[in-house]
């Protein structure tokens, strides 16, 4: 069962998701015009992602809650196109207890995780985690 202030941010963000669907539009919009993006070297990822998240460790506040989400698997998607725009863009897929053993790595003390299905209607048919992780110290 979530905390009560995880559940209303939980709250927020689906009422906000309109909101956060139009800004990812205008962003891939942006990610089109520019150089080509994307990484497919899955595994070396992992260090980039640690180097990451022990960076958003040293500049978060003592008690300081961490929201990561991303798309749940092992796959990395291709896109030439998106939103009507040439793209060339890889998402990287990753496993909830992948990245929970990243964040515990990074010095993160888990608070909770939150897998759901997709809202077929407005997003890609992928699974999501929200993983939210505290600092310590």
């Amino acid at each position: 069962m979530p905390t009560p202030e995880i559940a209303a941010a939980f709250k927020k963000l689906e009422e906000n998701h309109a909101r956060l669907t139009e800004v990812s539009r205008q962003l891939y919009e942006a990610i089109a015009k520019g150089p080509s993006v994307g990484d497919p070297r899955y595994k070396e990822l992992t260090e980039e992602w640690e180097q990451a998240l022990r960076e958003m460790k040293r500049v978060l506040k003592p008690g300081g809650i961490l929201l990561i989400t991303f798309h749940i698997g092992t796959q990395i998607k291709h896109l030439d196109d998106w939103w009507e725009k040439p793209v060339n863009l890889d998402f990287a897929f990753y496993l909830p207890a992948e990245m929970e053993s990243w964040l515990k790595e990074a010095g993160f003390e888990l608070e909770e995780t939150l897998l759901r299905e997709p809202i077929a209607e407005v997003e890609v048919a992928t699974e999501r985690a929200y993983i939210f992780a505290k600092k310590n110290n």
